[in-house]
């Protein structure tokens, strides 16, 4: 079975039977999904089980929009608005490089490192180039806005492949395969380009500024900030050999406070604990000298603005720095699992949660290639 946009169809082997069409004149959308959807999803390409429901954008960059418990909420801020634009509204790239065009639809998106070599080595605009750092942002408008196509569409995984980007030199495949209470996410670079590229991978998922971040540190040394705000309103410390950070209040004026911080990650895992689950990524550990000194294996910025919906923190994750010939290629792998959590929302009680859960996780891979 096929995964149609504006549905879901999925054979689920445990279920007693298979979830039937109730009339052939509706065809596709005539299929009950196996979990409750909102509308804004409807526009997503869907998979799901009885534990998980991930939508995603493959017009918009290839991006993964929505993460969520079959019967919660997403774990991940995305701009649902956004899901169901018209392609005569969707940025086309180049279009979106520009300060006045750009737009954001958050999610989970993939670009390429490090960033002093952003808009360096391409010839489509080549007053970015000169202008180094006045408007950096978006890295790269191929990789971020353009449309991805459905390569494979199987019951549990989906592949898709990004436009050849001039400013990277490459393109990105993201393969998707869902397993029970996870998700297996694998992002491939290629270099397209006849002469070698140094990159790294670099996977951004903008999270709402409410949700608490639990990062592994062996001490203050894993940690290196960047940028700091120039207010109190936003809170970081070292707790139960996790870094974390919260928001003490938003802030009431057009002042926007933004903090940025490298970390060594200690183990391969960051969590994410947003209402009643528990999102853990996790990921092969790279040696600190593997990742770009420009970078930590895990960032963690936070945008602060007048209110809640306004304001989002950002989990950035980089893969090792790497020189590719050409045709060569690089990947992320990243195994996202979704675990239910009724306890109260402490740090104390979260991270004691996160301890066991990882814990129990690693006795039952019986491994040390995902978690350390």
């Amino acid at each position: 079975m096929r995964i149609e946009k504006k549905t879901i169809q999925r054979q689920i082997t445990s279920l007693p039977a298979l979830i039937l069409c109730v009339s052939a004149m509706v065809f596709l959308n005539a299929c009950k999904p196996l979990s409750k959807n909102t509308s804004a999803e409807k526009s997503l390409y869907l998979l799901s089980n009885n534990d998980i429901v991930i939508g995603m954008l493959p017009e918009v960059g290839g991006r993964i929009a929505v993460f969520r418990p079959a019967n919660g909420g997403n774990m991940i801020k995305a701009d649902t608005d956004r899901f169901a634009e018209k392609d005569s509204e969707r940025l086309v790239p180049p279009k979106g490089a520009l300060k006045k065009e750009y737009r954001e639809y958050f999610g989970n998106i993939v670009i390429t490192g490090p960033q002093s070599r952003w808009w360096q080595e391409q010839t489509v605009f080549p007053d970015k180039k000169k202008n180094k750092g006045k408007w950096p942002w978006p890295p790269d408008p191929f990789l971020m806005f353009g449309a991805y196509k459905l390569e494979t569409n199987t019951a549990a995984m989906v592949r898709f492949t990004g436009p050849q980007s001039p400013v990277s030199g490459v393109t990105l495949t993201r393969e998707i395969t869902l397993s029970g209470k996870k998700a297996r996410v694998i992002t491939t670079a290629r270099n397209m380009r006849r002469e070698n590229i140094t990159r790294d991978l670099w996977s951004m998922t903008a999270l709402e500024a409410n949700t608490h971040v639990y990062i592994p540190v062996r001490g203050n040394a894993d940690v290196r900030f960047i940028r700091r705000g120039q207010s109190t309103n936003i809170s970081w410390e070292i707790a139960g050999s996790h870094f974390t950070c919260h928001v003490r209040q938003f802030l009431t004026n057009a002042f926007i406070e933004s903090d940025k911080v490298f970390i060594t990650a200690s183990s391969g895992y960051v969590a994410v604990f947003k209402g009643n689950a528990m999102l853990l990524i996790t990921f092969p550990v790279e040696d600190a000298s593997a990742v770009s000194p420009e970078h930590g294996s895990i960032e963690l910025a936070v945008t602060v603005k007048a209110t809640p919906a306004e304001s989002f923190l950002t989990l950035s994750h980089h893969s090792a720095l790497a020189t590719l010939q050409s045709g060569a290629e690089m990947t992320l792998d990243e195994t996202w699992y979704l675990f239910p959590y009724t306890g109260n929302s402490t740090l104390v009680d979260e991270t004691a949660f996160l301890k066991k859960t990882v814990s129990d996780l690693n006795h039952a891979l019986a491994v040390t290639s995902d978690l350390k």
